[in-house]
């Protein structure tokens, strides 16, 4: 009669995991960092994603550490968009050397007007059954956005005022609210001034 093995005695099928908590949650994170993907990490680290998905799964400090890397580095994407669609300020150092042999250092602060492409992206994926042209992206026949051609001719007329280099309707007090919830901590980003005019 044979006896059923324990646990512990049965073989582990399969080969050896390479798998090491003190080299990849680390490296992963830097990858993560650098903006890889999951496929491509996987190539980095030598095996196939299916592998790499199991990690995550079996190891949680590898899975935060891509979690939180990304993370970071959307936040700091979605932030530097932010500043884009808002038009920003930023202070440029300079080093001159002159014909006699000195050198000085300047500071320069230069306006960037807002991007009308970061201001489309941000609307159009923060508000999309306000500003996507046609309305929802549903299938079937679902309902079309109420009022989609009037909110069309309304981004049209954005648009074409931004491109005319006029400040929109009522962008003013949508510039005041920022700056208020900027005061208040509610939104983490650079102090926002006033246009130059």
């Amino acid at each position: 009669m044979t006896r059923k093995k324990a646990d512990h005695e049965k073989k582990k099928r399969g080969r050896p995991t390479v798998y090491d908590s003190a080299f990849h949650p680390r490296k992963a994170a830097q990858l993560a960092l650098m903006g890889l993907t999951d496929v491509q990490m996987a190539i980095v680290f030598d095996i196939n994603e299916r592998t790499l998905n199991r990690w995550k799964i079996r190891y949680p400090a590898f899975f935060q550490s891509i979690k939180q890397s990304k993370d970071l580095v959307d936040r700091t994407v979605e932030n530097s968009l932010f500043k884009r669609a808002l038009g920003m300020e930023t202070t440029q150092k300079k080093i001159v050397e002159y014909a006699d042999g000195t050198t000085r250092k300047t500071i320069a602060v230069k306006y960037i007007p807002p991007s009308l492409s970061a201001i489309i992206f941000w609307l159009t994926n923060r508000q999309p059954d306000l500003w996507k042209r046609g309305g929802r992206d549903t299938p079937g026949d679902a309902p079309a956005v109420p009022n989609g051609s009037a909110r069309i001719r309304n981004l049209d007329a954005f648009i074409a005022t931004l491109r005319n280099g006029e400040e929109p309707k009522g962008f003013g007090k949508f510039l005041a609210y920022v700056k208020k919830a900027q005061k208040s901590g509610s939104i983490r980003n650079a102090p926002l001034k006033e246009h130059p005019s």
